[in-house]
């Protein structure tokens, strides 16, 4: 998960600077993924972000990636998006679905290895799949891998054989 975290901080922090961003404007209610692109570290405090679910973690369920709305809408294409913002949910509301253009509300989070937006509140607008690609399906959200150990089973002792040796 580090390492998903990692590369999407370096692809938003490079591509970013490339993106053509805005900053932040005064009087909008919610930021786009490309006017936090070009500094996210300019925003502190409790911020509202609107973007669009594009991916989610492997291994952590309340991890997902979230990219420009307007960018998705223009280009058709999950995989056109430059900046891709890695968001972690913690609060109790379900989990949005692939294609959910979706406002956030939480802060970034910076330690030496990870940098995030911890999400606490998730507000769905609506699924914009059918905008993108009319008629195609939306993917459902991978089950997390497992955490048991399902190769090592134990084997019952075989209580068939006789102890004592005789054969009869």
């Amino acid at each position: 998960m580090k390492k998903l975290i990692l590369f999407m901080l370096v692809a938003a922090l490079t591509l970013g600077v490339f993106a053509g961003c805005a900053g932040k404007e005064a009087g909008v209610k919610a930021l786009s993924i490309n006017d936090i692109a070009r500094d996210p570290f300019a925003f502190t405090g409790e911020i509202v972000i609107n973007g669009v679910v594009s991916g989610f973690g492997q291994d952590e369920p309340s991890l997902f990636g979230l990219m420009d709305t307007e960018e998705l809408i223009a280009c058709k294409n999950f995989g056109c998006g430059a900046v891709q913002l890695p968001v972690i949910y913690v609060g109790d509301q379900s989990l949005p679905q692939f294609a959910d253009e979706i406002n956030i509300t939480g802060s970034f989070i910076s330690t030496e290895t990870e940098f995030y937006f911890e999400a606490t509140e998730i507000d769905v607008k609506r699924n914009i799949m059918n905008i993108i690609a009319p008629g195609q399906p939306i993917p459902t959200r991978p089950e997390p891998a497992p955490t048991e150990p399902s190769d090592e089973t134990v084997q019952p002792e075989d209580k068939s054989e006789n102890k004592t040796g005789d054969n009869t």
